[in-house]
């Protein structure tokens, strides 16, 4: 049999399947066609793809759970749009890590991170000279330790019950602790009194705002003001290289930081003219108030230091003071033209000096001791006195055995103010003549130690002078600091130590 070759039924112009030539596999078609199901796929999403389930539970928690899963829930009201699920999806898929937040100043306590996981990520801590990771943070301040949940007043008022020792102590135990502690308003009135201070200990204390200081009976070895030591708390904490770079000019400023007393109590003080001469002109010019001085070795130098604070100073206490001269005391008088209460008893002044008193003497003058004159003071001295100063309402002439009659009726006739007179041991006087006294209306107290020892004498003189405590007061309180039982009072103003 023959076998007939057969045409296939084609259109003219097309080729077979079968006749055609296979394609080449390539990798660039296989991304296309993946790429066209990916967005054949993402519009059945936005056909068929709607949020129909509800949580009946609160907000709040609802939130949490949501923030937990990084899910974010979405408005339902409209239409729902799948594109937007796609990418919140992709958005959350996609854990990209928020940058580290700075700290604000709020977060901060005295220079230190409330956190500590935000001190970690801020600064690296070193140990040994190196980076590490060990926990131990010196930096770092215990968030268990309640004091850090208080404010700076809370803490201030906190020191203000403590003695000066105890916040010597309490600066040494954290930084914060540290800067309250020197703060001005727990230093203005401080009493140091009986104590031995080093080179730069008393400086660095009374740099520290204090107005009202007692120092009585302290000893003071070296100079009271020191470079190092009187420097602000910034510039302790410089490096002892930058130290050595500062040039003469920003020591001599260290060293001239004023102070701001204003009332000083110096007796009995241990201390050389030149260590008061560095207190006191420390203190800018026509700041003091009241100063004593009894007791101390003082120069024309201390003298004039004195002088410049001559329109502020009222009251001012030399008594005992060596070394007082005729210079140094007309300096001061001649600037403290507003000086109300002056002792100079048992200063050991000359005749010159005396003079040179009598003829600058400030007529503001209320209360004046010159006892311990024995055969200095005159009744020539007494009478122009009364001149100068009428105004006067207490003074002191005890120890004058030199002076007589005559200088009482100066008294009872130019001080018409006098409240307290003191003669005791003024033996040249008659005992008659106090009965002169009775003319002083405001006359409330006379001392009269070693004249009147018989009782009988003495309730006579109480008789004719009614009204008047007399021997009441066997020590002179003119100028002095400290006239009561409470010893930390100077002046009325309470110091504490």
């Amino acid at each position: 049999m023959l076998k007939c070759r057969t045409r296939s039924r084609t259109a003219p112009g097309l080729v077979s399947a079968s006749s055609r030539p296979r394609a080449k596999p390539n990798r660039k078609n296989e991304v296309q066609a993946v790429k066209k199901r990916s967005k054949s796929g993402s519009k059945q999403l936005q056909e068929f793809i709607t949020p129909t389930f509800t949580w009946d539970i609160p907000k709040v928690d609802k939130q949490a759970i949501y923030n937990d899963l990084g899910v974010k829930e979405m408005d339902t009201g409209g239409a729902v749009d799948g594109k937007q699920l796609l990418l919140g999806k992709r958005a959350n898929n996609k854990r990209i890590k928020k940058p580290a937040t700075v700290p604000s100043r709020a977060d901060k306590v005295k220079g230190h991170l409330v956190s500590p996981n935000q001190f970690k990520s801020q600064q690296a801590h070193i140990h040994n000279g190196r980076y590490c990771s060990c926990k131990k943070q010196l930096d770092l301040e215990d968030l268990s330790d309640p004091f850090c949940r208080l404010s700076d007043e809370i803490m201030l008022g906190i020191f203000w019950w403590l003695p000066m020792t105890t916040l010597a102590r309490c600066a040494r135990v954290c930084r914060r602790w540290y800067h309250l502690v020197f703060d001005d308003s727990l230093w203005r009135r401080i009493d140091i009194s009986n104590k031995t201070f080093a080179s730069g200990i008393l400086g660095q204390i009374l740099q520290r705002g204090t107005v009202a200081a007692k120092i009585s009976r302290c000893s003071i070895h070296g100079p009271v003001f020191d470079a190092v030591l009187t420097e602000s708390p910034a510039k302790i904490t410089r490096s002892a290289s930058k130290a050595s770079k500062l040039s003469k000019c920003h020591v001599e400023s260290a060293l001239r930081q004023s102070l701001h007393l204003k009332y000083i109590d110096l007796t009995a003080t241990d201390a050389r003219p030149e260590q008061l001469v560095e207190i006191l002109d420390r203190c800018p010019g026509n700041q003091i108030k009241k100063l004593s001085l009894e007791s101390c070795r003082v120069s024309d130098e201390v003298m004039k230091s004195i002088a410049k604070h001559g329109r502020s100073l009222k009251e001012l206490n030399l008594c005992m003071c060596s070394g007082l001269k005729e210079a140094g005391l007309r300096a001061v008088l001649r600037n403290c033209t507003k000086l109300q209460s002056l002792n100079l008893g048992w200063a050991n002044l000359s005749r010159k000096e005396i003079d040179v008193f009598m003829e600058y003497v400030p007529k503001s003058l209320e209360k004046l001791n010159l006892s311990g004159y024995r055969q200095t003071l005159r009744t020539v001295d007494v009478v122009l006195l009364t001149c100068r100063c009428p105004d006067m309402k207490e003074l002191d002439l005890s120890d004058a055995a030199v002076i007589d009659f005559a200088a009482i009726e100066s008294i009872t006739e130019s001080m018409t103010q006098l409240q307290h007179i003191a003669l005791s041991r003024c033996y040249s006087l008659p005992r008659l003549s106090f009965v002169q006294l009775g003319m002083l209306k405001h006359l409330r107290a006379l001392d009269v130690f070693g004249l009147v020892q018989e009782s009988g004498m003495l309730e006579s003189m109480q008789e004719l002078l009614p009204g008047v405590k007399i021997n009441s007061y066997p020590f002179s309180a003119i100028a002095r600091p400290t006239t009561t039982n409470k010893h930390n009072i100077i002046w009325e103003i309470m110091c504490y130590e």
